[in-house]
């Protein structure tokens, strides 16, 4: 199951430099992975229609508490086409941007997306349809590099954990393909990892030498990272950071293996609406201010201002993962904070 003939996009795609921006200020929060365009933020939970659409107030809420910049992830081809739409119009409403977005195909969706269902199995698509959602996907993220609003390929991976979606032989058809474009596009990765890591390390390593700078080293990140050290460490030999949220943080192993990657390869996350940080949790106690109030979903209103729906994360709780970090690693918050709005500076040039 091969799509080396992806190779042919290098005739289709116009590389574009990296735009120039202007370099992190101090103490700007940054919300390196949201997903914006989830349902939660429609009112929708499990298909039941809970309340208002209210991402505008989420957006202000973030601007009020701090973060400066927000990278929201893409799963699919068409969810990438609405990315492009959601930074347009948000940033339009703001000056400077706040906004920036990633393209690419999640791995558990590259079953539905390179292959057709046939009884219990998936047959793969011919090499034509498959070079042809590649292109789209090229094109997009040519576009929106140029444009300033794409800063990765993503989010791209292996997910082990949910095989019912994708089974492995496909979530690799996906992941080369899409390093392909990464490499023609000369885009960071923006990677997912699920019980994956040695397998998703050796792809990266086979496929060094096409997506390295001139340091020798891929760009990317390993995002919502929860494996162990060891695997943490192979990552960062090809350059990689290692991005941490929620997720990252809820048991002390958890705790320990941050505890042990150098702040100069940690960048914070939320990756909300998911990924929340709850008491019970390792990294709670490490959490400095008062929580903002919450209302179960089913009593939230647009009307209630100032509360968050619970167990929704948002990229205003960006700044409890930064506070977790620099309590793990006994560093001010504001060390933990600057450092973090280098470490997005140096990978995605925002």
């Amino acid at each position: 199951m091969q799509l080396s003939s992806v190779l042919l996009l290098s005739n289709r795609i116009v590389r574009a430099p990296l735009p120039s921006r202007r370099p992190p200020l101090a103490m700007e929060f940054i919300d390196a992975g949201a997903n914006l365009l989830d349902s939660m933020y429609m009112g929708n939970y499990h298909s039941k229609a809970r309340h208002e659409p209210d991402l505008d107030l989420v957006l202000g809420r973030a601007f009020e508490h701090g973060v400066g910049k927000i990278i929201t992830l893409s799963g699919s081809v068409d969810e990438s086409v609405k990315t492009l739409e959601l930074i347009e119009e948000s940033n339009g409403a703001r000056e400077g941007s706040l906004i920036f977005g990633t393209v690419g195909i999640h791995p558990t969706r590259t079953a539905q997306t390179f292959a057709t269902r046939q009884g219990d199995e998936w047959k793969i698509l011919p090499d034509a349809e498959q070079r042809e959602i590649i292109r789209q996907l090229a094109a997009l993220a040519d576009e929106g590099k140029r444009s300033g609003k794409v800063v990765a390929i993503g989010e791209v991976g292996l997910d082990y954990a949910r095989l019912q979606f994708s089974p492995k032989e496909l979530q690799h058809v996906g992941l080369k393909a899409q390093l392909t474009v990464a490499a023609e596009t000369n885009l960071p990765l923006y990677l997912h990892n699920r019980d994956s890591g040695e397998d998703l390390f050796r792809i990266l390593d086979a496929y060094k030498d096409r997506l390295s700078n001139e340091d020798g080293f891929i760009r990317g990140i390993v995002h919502s990272f929860d494996e162990g050290i060891d695997v943490a460490r192979k990552f960062m030999s090809l350059g990689l950071y290692i991005g941490v949220n929620g997720c990252s943080l809820k048991t002390e192993d958890n705790l320990k293996v941050v505890e042990q990657i150098p702040l100069e390869k940690l960048i914070l996350e939320t990756d909300c609406p998911w990924c929340d940080v709850r008491p019970s949790h390792a990294g709670f106690k490490f959490i400095q201010t008062q929580p903002l109030p919450t209302k179960k979903n089913k009593h939230y209103s647009r009307d209630l201002g100032g509360f968050c729906v619970k167990n929704r994360t948002e990229p205003c709780h960006v700044r409890q993962i930064a506070e977790i970090v620099c309590g793990i690693k006994g560093v001010s918050l504001e060390e933990v904070v600057v450092q973090n709005a280098l470490n997005v500076h140096d990978l995605f040039g925002i």
